[in-house]
């Protein structure tokens, strides 16, 4: 059975002020690989916080393992670069 997770993203160290989320580097690769989940029914909603504060995901999953491997390659980058913090509920 699939359950529901939230994942709540929000800007790090390394984030450029003054810049939209779209307006970030390596803003094209994180929309190709979230439009991917999008198409394959992982995500079921999500998108940035008007304010510009974070973001949204909504996810559909086994269990957090999964989310997590779903995620693993974004994680990776968020550690590295310090582009963003990210929480996730289930």
């Amino acid at each position: 059975m699939k359950n529901t997770f939230v994942i709540l993203w929000a800007p790090g160290a390394a984030w450029t002020p003054g810049k939209t989320v779209r307006e970030q580097a390596y803003w094209d690769e994180h929309a190709e690989f979230m439009d991917r989940l999008f198409e394959n029914g992982t995500v079921i909603m999500g998108g940035p916080f008007s304010d510009g504060t974070g973001s949204l995901v909504i996810v559909e999953a086994e269990e957090m393992n999964e989310v997590m491997g779903y995620l693993s390659r974004i994680i990776l980058c968020i550690r590295v670069m310090g582009r963003c913090q990210l929480a996730i509920h289930g």
